[in-house]
């Protein structure tokens, strides 16, 4: 399957999907190399209620990390607080009142 390039060059690798919380339905683009989500307007994805830079996405040759940028609520993988974690199609992820999961493609 070819993946599509829609972004500065960069590759579309899957979605990161809001299953609960004030943005519950929405989903983003993720892209290769890192995202970051966080309520700043310099985000990648912008997530009101959350800290300016709460936690980083990367997408390394098909495999995506979640990262917690040192917030004090951290960001939790299942019912584990996310360092730099590798995370699984469908997984979940918890930060503050948003509960998401990754699709990756």
């Amino acid at each position: 399957m070819d993946k599509t390039v829609l972004e500065e060059g960069r590759e579309l690798c899957g979605w990161l999907a809001v299953l609960d919380g004030p943005y519950k339905g929405e989903a983003y683009r993720l892209y290769s190399g890192k995202t970051i989500v966080g309520s700043s307007p310099d985000c990648d994805i912008i997530l009101p209620g959350l800290e300016p830079k709460h936690f980083s996405l990367r997408c390394e040759a098909g495999d995506f990390f979640v990262t917690d940028l040192d917030t004090e609520a951290g960001t939790f993988v299942g019912e584990e607080r996310a360092c730099r974690t590798k995370i699984k199609d469908q997984e979940r992820i918890k930060a503050g009142d948003h509960l998401l999961a990754i699709k990756i493609i």
